[in-house]
C-alpha cells in the first residue's frame, strides 16, 4: 500500500519533495500522511496511531541485521488514544 501511496504522492506533490536526512524522515512522513486517508477510506477504518521501524546505521557485528541506529517511531493521530504518559527518570 505504501509503495502505491508513494507513486501517487510523487504525481500530486509540490516540488521540491521533502527528503529523508539522518534520523529525520520527512519524505516518509509526507507519504504516510498522503496515503493514510486513502487507506482509511479503502478499509473503512481510522488509524489512531502509526508505527514505523527504521533500520539505520552500521551492523552491530559482522553478519548482523541489527543496526547501530535502528529505532521505532510512533505517530499519534488521535490524541484520545493516549491513556497516560510518564517522564523517564534522569540518569544519576
Amino acid at each position: 500500500m505504501m509503495k502505491r501511496a508513494h507513486e501517487n504522492y510523487l504525481q500530486a506533490a509540490l516540488h521540491p519533495l521533502p527528503i529523508n536526512k539522518g534520523l529525520m524522515h520527512r519524505l516518509d512522513c509526507a507519504v504516510i500522511n498522503y496515503g493514510l486517508p486513502w487507506i482509511e477510506q479503502l478499509w473503512n477504518f481510522q488509524f489512531q496511531t502509526v508505527r514505523g521501524v527504521f533500520q539505520e546505521g552500521q551492523p552491530v557485528f559482522t553478519g548482523s541485521d541489527i543496526r547501530e541506529k535502528s529505532h521505532i517511531q510512533i505517530a499519534v493521530r488521535d490524541p484520545a488514544s493516549i491513556l497516560g504518559y510518564f517522564k523517564p527518570r534522569q540518569p544519576n
